[in-house]
């Protein structure tokens, strides 16, 4: 009776709602009740209990689903569990695809709990440059660096204790031509042909610096972002984003990325848009470099 007043359990208590409930319910309320569990916001995340044994991943209808086909005899129960599981994030985001623009990126409240991380998103190169490539590269950015001081924070509060450059003229031959390779590069991994920014875009984060969990604004460039790690390491961090807020959906398990010195990342579609991500402080602290690349913003 509590469970059908939709009183959800306290936040922190332990998910023991799907078995016990429907393990000890008369046959003739096992898919009432099947029905109630799938309309619980155990699917959305936002009340608290997700917490099953199972791994996070599993925190969805279909789990959920498998759970109940397996531990109660009877179709009625687990087709009634099947037609009402539905992810409240993934009709959202249906319902904001259906009313979004053609050609525009695919958004919604959140990313869903229930969805794997898109890797196809993702894209990877360890040592996109070598070490004598990142030297020319270093003398290029580092004296146009010095003339800048490092600020406490970004307009936006994404970028913490970095200072910034956008590089209009080459000095070096050799470094707009390594930068012009990893354009091709870029291209590669997404597999299409793009028009980017004119002006490189250079980061440099202090020792102490860092990058908060954010998402992506379309207006200021296209469809990709893609980044150059240099001097040191660094760990990235996604996790499903609530756009209403701009945050993190808490609860959910993060998706990490070790970006290697000398490497490339691109980054598209649901990571930009639908995921936060972030660069964590580095232990021990330690300068980056991150040289990024934009594509421009189709009219």
């Amino acid at each position: 009776q509590e469970f059908l007043g939709a009183t959800a359990p306290r936040a922190g208590a332990p998910c023991w709602w799907p078995t016990r409930l429907v393990s000890g319910a008369s046959a003739a309320m096992r898919p009432t009740i099947c029905t109630a569990l799938a309309r619980h916001s155990m699917f959305c995340g936002r009340s608290g209990c997700l917490r099953l044994s199972s791994p996070p991943r599993a925190q969805n209808g279909r789990a959920l689903t498998r759970l109940v086909s397996t531990s109660v005899a009877g179709s009625a129960v687990s087709g009634a569990l099947r037609r009402e599981s539905t992810c409240l994030h993934c009709r959202d985001m249906r319902r904001r695809q259906r009313k979004s623009r053609e050609g525009s990126p695919r958004r919604c409240a959140c990313a869903g709990p229930c969805a794997p991380f898109p890797r196809d998103d993702f894209g990877y190169m360890d040592c996109a440059v070598t070490n004598d490539e990142s030297k020319i590269l270093l003398d290029e950015f580092l004296p146009k660096l010095k003339r800048r001081r490092y600020e406490g924070e970004h307009w936006d509060g994404a970028i913490v204790n970095f200072r910034e450059v956008e590089n209009r003229e080459w000095r070096s031959e050799a470094a707009r031509l390594i930068v012009a390779r990893l354009e091709r590069r870029i291209e590669d991994i997404v597999g299409r042909e793009l028009t980017f920014l004119p002006r490189v875009h250079v980061i440099d984060l202090a020792d102490t610096g860092f990058i908060n969990p954010h998402v992506d604004s379309v207006k200021f460039s296209g469809g990709v972002v893609a980044g150059l790690s240099l001097l040191t390491d660094a760990v990235m961090r996604f996790r499903p984003a609530n756009l209403e807020l701009g945050t993190p959906i808490s609860g959910l398990e993060p998706t990490d990325f070790v970006v290697a010195q000398n490497s490339l990342y691109v980054m598209s579609g649901q990571v930009r848009f639908e995921y936060t991500h972030e660069v964590l402080p580095r232990n021990p602290p330690a300068r980056r470099l991150s040289v990024m690349f934009r594509d421009v913003l189709a009219s």
